[in-house]
C-alpha cells in the first residue's frame, strides 16, 4: 500500500471507522435474532484509538468475532472471524455477517478505497474457543446480553 499523507490517513481511518460502525450495528442485530441466550452474550472491548498497534474496539461472541484496530503505521484495520458450524440458524447469521463485512469494505467513499482495511493476516475460525479463553483471561471486556429480536435476518444486510 502506498504511503499516505496525514490528510489521506485521517480520511481513510474515518471511512474505515464508519464502515466498521455499520458492520458492528448489523452484527448486534444479527446476533439478537438467535433464540439461544448463550449465543447472544457478547464480550465488548474499547481502547485508545490514538496509540499505534492497539485495539480500538472489539466484540467477541460465541459465533462471531469483529475487531477494529490500529496497525503499526496508524491505519485502521478490521479483523474478523466466524464459527464453523452445521447449524442452519448459525450459518444464516454468519453468512449474513460475512456479506455485510465484504459489502461495507468494498464500498468507495469519494476517492477512498477501504478494501485494504479488511485484514486476513490471521483469521478466527473457532470463535467459541476464543470466547471461552477470553472469558477466563480478559480484564478488558464487558459483557452484554443482547435482547432477543426474532426478525428476518435477510432484511438486516
Amino acid at each position: 500500500m502506498k504511503e499516505m499523507t496525514q490528510y489521506e490517513l485521517t480520511a481513510y481511518n474515518e471511512a474505515v471507522h464508519a464502515a466498521y460502525s455499520r458492520i458492528f450495528t448489523t452484527t448486534k442485530q444479527l446476533l439478537a435474532t438467535l433464540e439461544r441466550n448463550d449465543l447472544r452474550l457478547i464480550m465488548e472491548r474499547n481502547w485508545n484509538p490514538n496509540l499505534p498497534d492497539t485495539i480500538v474496539h472489539e466484540v467477541i461472541a460465541p459465533i462471531l468475532f469483529l475487531r477494529l484496530s490500529v496497525d503499526e503505521t496508524t491505519r485502521y484495520c478490521i479483523h474478523f472471524g466466524i464459527e464453523q458450524s452445521d447449524d442452519c440458524e448459525v450459518i444464516e447469521v454468519t453468512g449474513s455477517f460475512m456479506r455485510k463485512l465484504f459489502t461495507e469494505t468494498a464500498k468507495r467513499r469519494k476517492s477512498i478505497v477501504i478494501e485494504q482495511a479488511l485484514c486476513t493476516d490471521w483469521f478466527i475460525s473457532n470463535c467459541s474457543e476464543m470466547y471461552e479463553h477470553m472469558d477466563e483471561h480478559s480484564r478488558y471486556h464487558t459483557y452484554s446480553m443482547l435482547p432477543y429480536h426474532p426478525t428476518r435476518r435477510a432484511v438486516l444486510v
